[in-house]
């Protein structure tokens, strides 16, 4: 009696040992699972932290190149003449140097107001072309609107007719060395040449339409600054740096009707 109490003591002491590491074993299991949904979320969230970030950062950089991007219009030019099609560049300090956008503007300023007429604004470019250019220069323009009755370019045109002009285009040759000054031979100024293309069309102010087609010219002209050039305050204002153009022709283009003056 006492060996089968012994053994069923055993037997369950035996028993007991075996659920007591069954639980221990599940136990085990439960904080290893634990450890790894805890892992597994740390792990979520540093992905999902880390894809926002991610997110923020390349909306902040679309944003400063959204800033910083420009659109640059390019600009189309049609000869009306030939149908020739150039690409005028925008005007910018790297492709246009100061000295020659100052020289393109007196250059232009003095060739429209030489070559337009219009009777509402002729004491004007009269007026201009007078401040701007030596004395042999001007000649030829002011015996315009001289001579016998009826030669002059007032009485042929009058009020009636207008002549517009459209620049084309402005070239300058490469920059010519210092020379004396025609105005001052003891002091030296940079002499430089242009060539000023431009169209010229004939306007009937009463009809209101233009008479004929459109001729184009190229106008060559030297110039130079004077500085201390005599001039009156509101001359000086028109023209504050003394350009002075001191040789000056015009041609037609090859294939027009007009000559050379």
């Amino acid at each position: 009696m006492r060996g089968d109490a012994g053994k069923a003591a055993l037997a369950q002491a035996a028993h007991g040992s075996a659920a007591m590491n069954a639980l221990a074993s599940n136990r085990a299991w439960e904080v290893d699972r634990e450890l790894l949904l805890a892992r597994s979320e740390r792990r979520a969230w540093f992905v999902a932290t880390a894809a926002i970030a991610v997110g923020v950062l390349a909306i902040a950089v679309d944003l400063v190149r959204g800033a910083l991007r420009q659109t640059v219009p390019i600009a189309i030019v049609v000869d009306k003449s030939t149908g020739e099609t150039t690409v005028q560049l925008p005007l910018s300090s790297a492709s246009v140097p100061l000295e020659d956008a100052v020289d393109k503007h007196f250059a232009v300023q003095f060739v429209t107001a030489r070559e337009e007429y219009d009777w509402s604004w002729l004491n004007r470019d009269y007026n201009t072309v007078a401040r701007m250019a030596d004395p042999e220069v001007f000649a030829p323009y002011a015996g315009m609107f001289s001579g016998q009755k009826g030669a002059s370019i007032t009485d042929r045109l009058g009020d009636r007719v207008q002549w517009r002009v459209a620049i084309v285009g402005v070239r300058f040759p490469p920059m010519a060395p210092a020379v004396p000054s025609s105005a001052s031979p003891n002091s030296s100024s940079r002499v430089r040449e242009a060539f000023v293309t431009f169209d010229r069309q004939a306007y009937d102010v009463h009809e209101k339409a233009n008479v004929g087609l459109p001729q184009r010219f190229v106008a060559s002209l030297r110039f130079e600054y004077r500085p201390k050039l005599a001039l009156s305050d509101a001359e000086r204002i028109d023209n504050p740096l003394g350009f002075v153009v001191t040789a000056y022709r015009t041609d037609a283009e090859f294939g027009t009707a007009a000559g050379s003056k």
